[in-house]
Order: structure tokens, then C-alpha cells, then sequence
């Protein structure tokens, strides 16, 4: 899977739009980086886990969001809450 960056904001921004959910992401300002951080972006390399494991990347974000939400709609049980 090719390195890309992403926000916290859009897996679930993604798994909102999977769902068919009426809910909104909604930010904290007080977690937000400062204007003027020195950090300008952060980026997830799993470059180290595959060399320590021999793991890589089979699924999608898009998929593995949808697998999940697919599952956990199939096997929760009746009368339960499910809230996000």
C-alpha cells in the first residue's frame, strides 16, 4: 500500500460516509496543532513492522472500514445499544 497522508479527521469522516450515519465529526479546537507548530504534517510509514514481522498491508482503509462495519452490523446482537 503506497505511503499518503491522512487526518484524524478522515477515517471518521470515512466510516460516516460507509454507515449511511446522520453524525457529524466534530473537532476539538483545544486539540488542534498551533498554527505556528513546528510539526506541519505527520505520516505513518509501516516500513519497520514489515521488516521486524514480515507483515504488509493486505486491506484498504475504504475496505477494512467497511469490512468492519459490515461485520459488526451481521453479528451485534438485538436489543443492544450501538452508539459512536
Amino acid at each position: 500500500m503506497p505511503l499518503r497522508d491522512a487526518t484524524p479527521d478522515d477515517p471518521a469522516a470515512l466510516l460516516v460516509e460507509i454507515t449511511g450515519s446522520s453524525a457529524r465529526v466534530v473537532t476539538e479546537p483545544a486539540r488542534l496543532r498551533p498554527a505556528r507548530s513546528e510539526v506541519t504534517r505527520l505520516l505513518s510509514d509501516n516500513t519497520k513492522a514489515r521488516a521486524l514481522t514480515g507483515w504488509t498491508p493486505t486491506v484498504g482503509l475504504r475496505d477494512g472500514l467497511t469490512r468492519t462495519s459490515d461485520w459488526i452490523r451481521e453479528h451485534r446482537r438485538e436489543g443492544l445499544s450501538y452508539q459512536v
